[in-house]
C-alpha cells in the first residue's frame, strides 16, 4: 500500500528540524535521492514503511506530512509518537549511565535512539547466556561433590563435615537450579539462608558477575562495578571519548564519566569545535557540580576536605 505526501510540507518540517536532504535522509534511513524527489513532487507515492521513518524523523504524524492536517505551532513540542505503534520512552536514569550513552554514540557512531531499539535485544542476549554459564559452572560443581562423595567412602575415620560439602550444600543447589530454572537472572529468588552472609546483591549478583566476566580486557569498557534490578547500576565505559571531551584533563574525564557534567545539556555545536571552548564549557559545570556537592554535604556538617571535592589542578595527561 503507497501513501502520498505534500511536498512542501516536508521542505518546510525538514527546515524547521534545520536538516539538510542528506540529514533527513540518514535519519529516515532513506536515500537522499529519494528525499529529493519527494521535495520536486518527482516521487508522488511511497511505502508506508517509508512515511512512518519520515515522520518519526521529523516528530509529526502522517496526517500532518500528508497535508490532511495544518502544520504545528513552532512552538509546539514534537508528536510523541507517529501511529498506534511507536511511542516515546520516558524514564528516568542517573545522569552517569545517560552520559555513557552520549560516549557510546561518540565512539561507535549508533545513534541514541538507535541503541535504544537495540537494548531489547542485547538484554536478552546477556541474560540468556548469563544463565547458561550458570547452569554450566554448577554442573561443574555437581560433578565435583560427586567426586568428593566416592572420595569420602575411603575416608570413614575423619570427621563426615569434612567429607559431606555436597550434603550441606544441597539445598542451597537446588535453590540455585529453581533460580535459573525461573530466569531469575540476579538471583533476587534465592532464599537469604542460600546465599553468603557478606553477599552483595548489586556488586556480586550472578549476572554482574557474567557480565564483569565477558567485560575483562574488551576495549571501551573500564569496569562493572554494580547492576540489579533495584539499587541501581554502575559501569565505566568510553573513557577514551571522555578524555577526548575534556582535552585530556584527567579529572574532567572523570566527572563526564560519574555523570557530574551532563552532556545533554552541552550545546551541540561544541561537540565538534577546538577544544578550548568545549572544555571551558564542562569546567565552569564541573565547579557548577562541585559547588552544589560542598553546599549539600556543609548543611550535613561534611566538608569538602573530608570528601575529597577540592580540584587539584586540571589532572591533563600529556
Amino acid at each position: 500500500m503507497t501513501q502520498q505526501i505534500d511536498p512542501q510540507r516536508l521542505i518546510e518540517l525538514r527546515k524547521r528540524k534545520s536538516y539538510s536532504q542528506a540529514n533527513l535522509a540518514e535519519k529516515a534511513v532513506v536515500t537522499k535521492q529519494t528525499v529529493y524527489r519527494l521535495e520536486n513532487g518527482r516521487q508522488k507515492n511511497l511505502r508506508k514503511n517509508t512515511l512512518l521513518a519520515l515522520c518519526k524523523a521529523l516528530g509529526v504524524d502522517e496526517d500532518v506530512l500528508s497535508g490532511r492536517k495544518p502544520l504545528p505551532p513552532l512552538d509546539a513540542q514534537p508528536s510523541s509518537a507517529v501511529s498506534a505503534e511507536e511511542y516515546q520512552l520516558n524514564v528516568r536514569m542517573d545522569g552517569a549511565i545517560r552520559n555513557a550513552f552520549t560516549l557510546t554514540s561518540l565512539r561507535y557512531g549508533i545513534s541514541i535512539p538507535r541503541m535504544v531499539e537495540l537494548a531489547p535485544l542485547l538484554v536478552g542476549l546477556v541474560c540468556e547466556q548469563s544463565l547458561k554459564r550458570r547452569q554450566e559452572k554448577l554442573s561443574e560443581l555437581l560433578t565435583l561433590f560427586d567426586h568428593e562423595d566416592k572420595l569420602a567412602r575411603n575416608f570413614p575415620h575423619l570427621p563426615g563435615e569434612i567429607v559431606a560439602l555436597s550434603f550441606v550444600g544441597e539445598e542451597a543447589i537446588q535453590g540455585e537450579q529453581r533460580s535459573i530454572k525461573k530466569r531469575d537472572v540476579f538471583g533476587a529468588k534465592l532464599a537469604l539462608e542460600h546465599v553468603d552472609a557478606d553477599y552483595d546483591e548489586g556488586a556480586d549478583n550472578p549476572l554482574v558477575v557474567y557480565l564483569r566476566e565477558v567485560a575483562a580486557g574488551v576495549p571501551g569498557v573500564e569496569s562493572v562495578d554494580r547492576y540489579d534490578g533495584r539499587y541501581g547500576t554502575e559501569y565505566r565505559v568510553c573513557r577514551d571519548e571522555a578524555l577526548a571531551l575534556a582535552g585530556g584533563d584527567v579529572t574532567l574525564a572523570e566527572d563526564i564519566l560519574d555523570g557530574s557534567v551532563a552532556l545533554h545539556e552541552m550545546p551541540r555545536e561544541l561537540f565538534k569545535k577546538g577544544s578550548a571552548e568545549r572544555v571551558a564549557w564542562l569546567r565552569q559545570k564541573s565547579e557548577e557540580a562541585r559547588e552544589r556537592a560542598e553546599k549539600f554535604f556543609a548543611e550535613l556538617g561534611i566538608s569538602a576536605e573530608d570528601l575529597g571535592l577540592g580540584r587539584e589542578g586540571d589532572g591533563a595527561v600529556s
